[in-house]
């Protein structure tokens, strides 16, 4: 009797081998743009999370205050003061209404501010205190010196670490609406370039403001509080300040502790809030008077949805994160986007509103506006005084 013989066949061809793996590859192409906007679009939700979080703590915080005040100011030891009991990130915490520290902007890779590097004495702090909140005093005032707060003279480690535990920390930026209210102008009755309109205090101090945001500016203003920006995700700081070196890295582990990890050696650091009124606004044809200031928010940064873009500037050439949307809190507590949709060459620029004069140098301090730079805010951003509202730049409708 013959038998029937089977061959039993194990495994896949070379050519069937290849064909599954052509199909994995192209599934795997397909898939990752899908996966990347849904990552994307979850950031850009806690990003927005995170501020409604923190407007409710603002409210909460000008219920309590005797001058009905949103805040006590600027996240900034050295001119506003011992971050643990003054400004924006002190009041939340205190109210343990949010927490700045541990809930940061999931898309910015940069976490760290810089107002961190003051406090711990990782920036060279010499002569850029604020006297009057220092009492006097303007140099080694942060935790650690002798001129510091008296308790954290001789901390040990654990105690230093757990003004990091505790949240001392935000990778948003507040606008100087907020921080600081209107701008003061000086004797002469203009606002400086250098943000000093009151000298007894260094630039950009408490007193160039005329207080923070308060519910009595919100309602007496004219300005719609829908149109009050308050802060949105922090721009890399563009300053010596901002590079975490082998010093401050250094600084910042002797102080933390090596285990924390809190920064790593070239790092950038976030700014804290934004400059003020410091764009001189030619364009008369937008509605402005000739060299008229407005503020600029260059330290909000379109940061959700962008990509990057080679800029050319003449002969310089640079590469912005362009095209993209800041998720902005605003005074009467709502979230919104604001898209980056022209600026520099009338096209994305990174900015919102006011952007660099020249962007390819990313050292330059000057700002200016164009006619679509305008149109990015005119509807969104209130960038004028609250207290002498009436139309023109920045937009906004007028109670």
């Amino acid at each position: 009797m013959r038998h029937l013989s089977y061959t039993t066949r194990k495994g896949f061809t070379l050519v069937e081998l290849m064909v599954v793996i052509a199909i994995i590859g192209l599934l795997v192409a397909i898939l990752l743009p899908a996966l990347s906007a849904a990552r994307s679009t979850a950031q850009a939700a806690g990003s927005g999370s995170n501020l409604s979080g923190f407007g409710r703590g603002f409210m909460i915080h000008s219920t309590e205050d005797k001058g009905s005040r949103l805040s006590t100011g600027a996240f900034d030891h050295l001119r506003d003061g011992d971050v643990r009991k003054f400004g924006w990130v002190a009041d939340l915490l205190r109210l343990k209404s949010a927490n700045p520290g541990k809930s940061l902007d999931p898309s910015n890779p940069s976490q760290v501010n810089e107002k961190v590097a003051d406090y711990v004495g990782a920036t060279n702090t010499s002569g850029k205190a604020n006297g009057l909140k220092w009492k006097t005093k303007t140099s080694n005032v942060h935790f650690g010196q002798a001129d510091g707060p008296t308790d954290m003279a001789s901390a040990d480690e654990a105690k230093r670490r757990k003004i990091w535990e505790d949240g001392y920390n935000s990778n948003y930026a507040t606008t100087w609406h907020f921080s600081r209210g209107d701008v003061n102008k000086d004797s002469t009755g203009v606002i400086p370039a250098n943000m000093n309109p009151v000298t007894s205090d260094p630039s950009k101090c408490p007193l160039d403001g005329d207080g923070p945001l308060s519910e009595k500016k919100l309602t007496g203003g004219g300005v719609s509080r829908d149109r009050i920006a308050l802060m949105g995700a922090s721009r890399n700081g563009d300053g010596a300040d901002a590079s975490v070196t082998t010093a401050v890295f250094e600084a910042f582990n002797t102080f933390f502790g090596a285990s924390q990890k809190v920064v790593t050696t070239g790092a950038i650091l976030v700014e804290s809030f934004t400059d003020g009124m410091t764009c001189a606004f030619e364009d008369t044809t937008l509605g402005g008077a000739t060299g008229e200031k407005i503020h600029e928010i260059n330290d909000i940064v379109p940061i959700h949805g962008g990509r990057k873009t080679e800029v050319t500037d003449g002969t310089a050439k640079t590469n912005l994160f362009t095209g993209g949307y800041a998720q902005v809190l605003f005074a009467d507590g709502h979230v919104a986007k604001v898209n980056d949709e022209g600026g520099f060459q009338d096209n994305p620029d990174s900015w919102l509103g006011p952007y660099k004069t020249t962007p390819t140098t990313l050292t330059s301090t000057a700002f200016t506006i164009n006619a679509s730079g305008y149109d990015e805010v005119r509807d969104s951003i209130w960038l004028e005084q609250i207290g002498s509202a009436g139309g023109g730049v920045g937009g906004g409708s007028v109670e």
